[in-house]
């Protein structure tokens, strides 16, 4: 069974909460995986989170190998399945690295240190969250990408009407 949130209480789920819901095999990397991904689809039109949201396959993969490393009792760390999504500013190997800008739209990028140091500790990257173009500005707003819509406000709402949905993953 699978167990994201609490509807009774609210509570969401925190890395230390997925780390435990894995090791007593409640949840799988792999599963948590399609559910990050599903979200992030799902809410990409309405809030624009992302700029470049990776391949099912290739998450689903590293996903694979998480859930292998938890079932044998040797995780890489505490990050170790965790999906996770980093900036568009931070260089990701084979992704584009725009930082948000038409001027780098051909640039491919390399393991930065940020992506390398996650990537080994087993975290399973889902995509480059957008930014203000080369991070200059603290609004969300681009005129290439498109505006980054807060998503609080909806969180809020989604509270007070005691629906505990799935819009607490956000970045």
């Amino acid at each position: 069974t699978m167990v994201l949130n609490n509807t009774t209480t609210g509570s969401r789920l925190t890395i230390p909460l997925a780390e435990a819901l894995f090791s007593k095999n409640y949840l799988t990397p792999s599963q948590l995986a399609k559910y990050c991904f599903a979200i992030a689809e799902k809410y990409q039109p309405q809030f624009n989170a992302f700029s470049d949201i990776f391949p099912l396959e290739e998450i689903l993969a590293a996903a694979a190998e998480s859930d292998d490393r938890r079932r044998n009792n040797q995780p890489l760390s505490c990050l170790d399945g965790i999906p996770l999504s980093i900036k568009c500013n931070i260089s990701v190997k084979g992704k584009n690295l725009s930082a948000s800008s038409n001027m780098l739209n051909d640039v491919v990028g390399y393991d930065s240190s940020v992506a390398e140091r996650l990537k080994e500790s087993g975290a399973i990257l889902i995509g480059l969250t957008n930014m203000d173009e080369f991070g200059m500005g603290s609004l969300g707003n681009n005129c290439n990408t498109g505006n980054t819509i807060n998503p609080l406000p909806y969180i809020i709402a989604s509270r007070s009407q005691h629906n505990y949905g799935d819009i607490f993953f956000g970045s």
